[in-house]
């Protein structure tokens, strides 16, 4: 059968709809993993001002490391769910053979970039299944190369950006600090005050 006439056929029958139910399936799955990510990323930001305030600076730097390694791991699993998401939506859209087929070609190229990059088990599964229902579409990358070329290229981690986090909590050290000292006391100054008379009228 024609590859035309085999994509059609596909579009006619459930398989549209059920790869758009995983779809958003994997948009899911990617979410709470990115929710996942972002509870240990706090949990090391506060761990590093713990160790800030204990003046252990070599820990404070090693949870900073890893508090910004989750947020970029964060901000690429975003990424590729907007990504999804917005290919998706243009799915639902489009009527067009010719647009449905180059949508479904950059949602495959983007699904086998997850695919390989992400590694969370409960997924694999579902992008596997997805992977095999488009095995007749060819991978187009024209559209959803441009949507993911920035983050598939993760930025190392730089000691200024260590050091930029440090500084942060540095000053909430300081405005905390601030907050916590009592202010002077009206009666502490009227007790001086009546020590400076007695003084004087013992004079």
């Amino acid at each position: 059968m024609p590859i035309l006439e085999r994509l059609l056929s596909w579009l006619r029958g459930p398989k549209l709809s059920d790869l758009n139910r995983k779809l958003e399936i994997v948009c899911r799955k990617l979410e709470l993993e990115s929710l996942r990510l972002d509870k240990q990323a706090k949990n090391n930001r506060v761990k590093a001002k713990k160790a800030r305030l204990e003046g252990d600076e070599q820990a404070a730097k090693t949870y900073i490391n890893h508090y910004l390694k989750f947020k970029n791991s964060i901000l690429e699993i975003d990424s590729y769910r907007l990504g999804i998401e917005e290919l998706l939506v243009d799915l639902k859209m489009n009527e067009a053979v010719s647009d449905v087929s180059k949508i479904l070609g950059n949602l495959k190229y983007v699904i086998n970039v997850v695919k390989n990059r992400i590694r969370i088990p409960d997924l694999t599964k579902t992008l596997e299944e997805i992977d095999k229902s488009m095995k007749h579409i060819s991978g187009a990358k024209d559209l959803a190369e441009n949507r993911i070329l920035s983050i598939t290229k993760t930025s190392q981690i730089q000691q200024e950006d260590v050091q930029k986090i440090l500084n942060e909590i540095d000053q909430e050290i300081a405005v905390e600090t601030e907050k916590s000292l009592p202010e002077p006391s009206s009666k502490i100054s009227e007790l001086e005050k009546e020590i400076e008379e007695m003084k004087e009228s013992n004079v």
